[in-house]
């Protein structure tokens, strides 16, 4: 019997010392939240970006076991007023803050890990009424939150399935489907350290509009700050990414349309990877695809497929310069029933931006990419260097190129001469007709496995470039008794001359022929 009232004394000691601290950690909620909110407010407008955020409470309502309060967050644009109606509200909704140290709803499942408080959110209709309804009349985001005594969060949020249906006057009726995901948060307490690990099973997006549709499989997404706090970390992975579309032609005075052809794009466990170290000038992307499968692509029902395609960026700024260099690899290509063979390339640059200047290269031969002069990273530098590295491997033999280029220069790359002080130039370069007109021919006879001698002797695709290029001195047309397009050019500002093909030329001579 006194062991039993001691025991009950114990716990009614520790239901008052519970009741105790939670009345204390509740007023302790009260005076600090406004500061708190000012911090996370301070720590988002920290970045240059135009809009800012505000972040507010009202309807502030202490209990003994919990807080509720109305929270809304605000975006508004430099030069605006401070009336509500400039400003777009990102949130407006109630939540609720259970006290610690064992907050009551942890307690009943059964957690005993001390907090200072545990956050409740359940999205409601009043605040979100479209969204309610599109996640079949209930919360589309639930989730908590969970504040420890070393003042570090740790976030989850949970939604429901959801279902989009918009229809508009230009682009016809339009879908979203968004099955269950989740995301989790970890805060550190100064609020300059957030990582996120989230997932989705299942993102459609369906249009009448080109009966456009875009299908993602088994999306995840894992951040985490970089070491100065500047910029993120990530891990991006899908299982399956797939799009689709018809082109149509117009063919008559009342915009009737007619479909042409459709075509479509999967790719398959897609991995995209960033470290970097911004303070330190340090980044590295890093994107593995095992497979990208196209559908009339050049609008000729036949499919291509790229097998382990592997894309590594790695950039290294200093204080004199920045440093690009870009290495691309395919596995193996196949067009229609014809293996094309592999492709790697291998791209360094000094003082220019990597991709740019890429998409400034494919966009001049003519391959969807914006032709736009590249971009040059340091302004002020007037020293580049570019230099690429290409080998195609097929069945019958390889294409090879080796540039090289280091010049002076703050001009548009389009316009570069002599003038611009070019210091040095080299060019190597291996395209055999063989191997030129085989890839050709595969390309025509792509529905069979295999291409004839009669039909490679068709492709007259090596002589077309070979008349296209004959005003120029870099090239020859045979080499070792072999037809094809080669060059071994090697120009130096120190020497003042060029050697190409085995042949001197004057600076002068060199640039005039080019």
């Amino acid at each position: 019997m006194k062991k039993i009232k001691f025991t009950i004394g114990i716990v009614a000691v520790l239901s008052i010392g519970y009741l105790g601290s939670t009345w204390y950690i509740g007023n302790k909620i009260e005076n600090e939240i406004d500061n708190t909110l000012s911090l996370i407010s301070e720590k988002i407008n920290g970045s240059k970006d135009m809009s800012k955020i505000n972040i507010t409470k009202s309807h502030y309502d202490k209990g003994l076991f919990s807080t509720k309060l109305h929270l809304t967050i605000t975006e508004s644009v430099d030069n605006q007023t401070d009336l509500e109606n400039d400003k777009n509200i990102l949130f407006s909704d109630d939540i609720t803050i259970y006290h610690g140290p064992f907050p009551i709803v942890n307690i009943a499942k059964g957690d005993f890990t001390p907090q200072v408080a545990m956050i409740d959110y359940q999205m409601t209709e009043k605040a979100f009424p479209e969204l309610w309804k599109w996640s079949n009349n209930q919360s589309f985001i639930t989730g908590h939150a969970n504040l420890s005594f070393q003042k570090e969060f740790s976030i989850y949020l949970k939604n429901n399935p959801i279902k989009i249906n918009l229809v508009n006057h230009v682009f016809g009726e339009n879908n979203l489907y968004l099955t269950e995901g989740e995301c989790f948060f970890n805060v550190s307490k100064d609020f300059s350290t957030v990582s996120v690990n989230s997932h989705w099973d299942k993102l459609e997006l369906t249009s009448e509009f080109r009966n456009l549709s875009l299908k993602l499989d088994q999306v995840s997404i894992k951040t985490e700050p970089e070491s100065s706090h500047s910029s993120l970390n990530y891990v991006l992975e899908l299982k399956n990414l797939y799009y689709s579309e018809e082109n149509y032609d117009l063919i008559d005075r009342n915009y009737q349309y007619v479909t042409t052809f459709k075509k479509e794009l999967n790719f398959q466990d897609v991995k995209a990877v960033r470290n970097g170290d911004v303070k330190n000038g340090i980044l590295h992307n890093n994107l593995t695809i095992y497979k990208v499968i196209s559908q009339n692509f050049f609008n000729d029902n036949a499919s291509a497929m790229l097998n382990q395609i592997l894309i590594n960026q790695s950039i290294n700024q200093t204080d004199e310069d920045y440093y690009d260099s870009i290495d691309i690899k395919i596995g193996s290509l196949t067009y229609g029933n014809q293996n094309l063979g592999s492709i790697s390339s291998n791209n360094e640059f000094i003082n220019m931006d990597g991709i740019s200047m890429l998409s400034f290269v494919l966009g001049e031969f003519g391959y969807g990419f914006e032709s736009s002069d590249p971009h040059y990273v340091n302004p002020d530098k007037l020293n580049r260097s570019m230099s690429y590295k290409f080998n195609w491997h097929t069945n019958v033999g390889d294409i090879n190129a080796d540039l090289l280029i280091d010049y002076d220069s703050n001009e548009s790359f389009r316009g570069l001469s002599s003038d611009d002080n070019i210091h040095l130039f080299k060019l190597k370069l291996d395209m055999p007709f063989d191997v030129i007109n085989y890839i050709a021919a595969q390309f025509e006879n792509y529905q069979q496995n295999i291409v004839t001698q009669e039909q490679i002797d068709k492709i007259v695709l090596g002589n077309d470039i070979k008349s296209w290029l004959d005003e120029s001195i870099l090239f020859t047309f045979e080499k070792n008794g072999m037809e094809g397009i080669y060059s071994d050019a090697n120009y130096s500002s120190d020497t003042h001359q060029a050697e190409v093909n085995g042949k001197f030329y004057s600076e002068d001579d060199f640039f005039t022929h080019f």
